[in-house]
């Protein structure tokens, strides 16, 4: 999340709602990059970072209409991700907009990324496109909307983030980094010539990018390290704790580990030569991809393990839009026939969320559910 004061909507101030201050959500995007091993790029916060320091995140961060133009949010939103995306990681998602122009080489990404996000610097991202030719519009049209969330209205820092997915398979020659390319093995074999390998590896991989993208922390001003991880090594870390996750990321994370099996298994059994991004796409971009997301307190329940944990309620349950009831519930009283649950069981320590425990009995994929045109308070 870049460290520049950002120019936000007029209306993302204070605002009194029955005489309690309830702060307007700023508006925010953050992108789950997938690389071909469908492993998701994330970021640590640094300690001292100002929005949720120390934990493991997706890259992201808030609207600035300098950088991302003006609203509505469905056109600026994907250009604040992909922007964010290059300052905490130098993954830059634009390309030449014309045919054989040279991409900026990674001392001149860095200086701009540098510039981009700072305090104090003029340069802005449309700046540095226009500078160096390039464009994002191709890349637009490739994110997949991921869902939307929404900061409950008791906390003292609001925003209504929206989350996008895009693989990095669909954006050849759509990708530059600050730092230098690594050679992959077939990169090897096609600058030395090597036919019998290439054609080895399949005519098919030969079209896959042929350099391994390596992210870059942000010198350390808000990231202390960005890395790629399959989704599930990532959730075993934070079962592990190991690392620190959110309820977003962790649903998130674990909405993008059942969605990629679900369109593994369907792309191979139909055999209509659906790949598996094109399926993901499917299942993801109509329900799930709309959804938006407003974490409610549901009060704590004792589960079956005996431990208490704080309930966190989405759209769909079954007491979403009930009085919270101060008296703990036991689990064992509940009749899991007529159980309509879809929240998180969270346990803390330190101040911090130590465990999360998903309860989802809807089908969140279902097209047109939990669909909202505007943010709650």
């Amino acid at each position: 999340m870049s460290t520049r004061p950002r120019k936000t909507t007029p209306n993302s101030s204070r605002q009194l709602s029955n005489s309690a201050a309830v702060v307007e959500p700023r508006l925010s995007a953050s992108l789950l990059l997938v690389n071909a091993k469908n492993e998701v790029l994330v970021i640590q916060r640094t300690k001292e970072s100002s929005s949720f320091p120390g934990m493991h995140a997706f890259p992201g961060g808030n609207y600035d209409q300098l950088h991302d133009g003006p609203l509505p949010p469905e056109e600026a939103m994907p250009i604040t991700a992909i922007r964010e995306a290059f300052e905490e990681t130098g993954i830059l998602l634009a390309y030449p907009q014309h045919s054989g122009s040279p991409a900026p080489n990674p001392v001149e990404l860095s200086t701009a990324r540098k510039a981009i996000h700072s305090r104090s610097d003029p340069y802005t991202f449309p700046d540095f496109l226009k500078q160096y030719h390039l464009s994002a519009e191709n890349v637009k049209r490739k994110l997949i909307p991921f869902s939307q969330w929404i900061t409950p209205a008791n906390a003292k820092a609001r925003f209504w983030t929206w989350f996008y997915v895009v693989f990095l398979d669909e954006l050849e020659g759509n990708v530059s980094t600050c730092n230098e390319l690594q050679e992959t093995p077939l990169e090897k074999d096609l600058n030395t010539g090597s036919q019998e390998a290439v054609t080895k590896r399949g005519v098919e991989e030969a079209k896959r990018i042929p350099v391994s993208i390596t992210p870059s922390h942000d010198g350390q001003i808000e990231v202390v390290s960005t890395y790629f991880q399959h989704p599930k090594a990532l959730l075993d870390s934070f079962g592990r704790k190991e690392i620190s996750l959110m309820p977003p990321q962790f649903y998130l994370l674990t909405m993008f580990s059942d969605i990629l099996n679900i369109a593994s298994t369907t792309s191979k059994n139909e055999g209509t030569g659906t790949t598996l991004i094109q399926r993901f796409r499917e299942l993801a971009a109509p329900g799930f991809g709309g959804r938006n997301f407003n974490p409610r307190f549901g009060g704590k329940i004792k589960c079956s393990d005996g431990i208490i944990r704080s309930s966190l309620m989405y759209e769909g349950d079954q007491d979403y839009e009930k009085q919270v009831n101060a008296a703990v519930l036991d689990s064992n009283d509940l009749d899991p026939s007529q159980r309509r649950w879809h929240r998180s069981l969270v346990t803390f320590q330190d101040s911090r969320i130590a465990t999360i425990r998903l309860e989802r009995d809807i089908d969140v994929l279902e097209p047109g559910s939990g669909r909202q045109p505007v943010a709650k308070l």
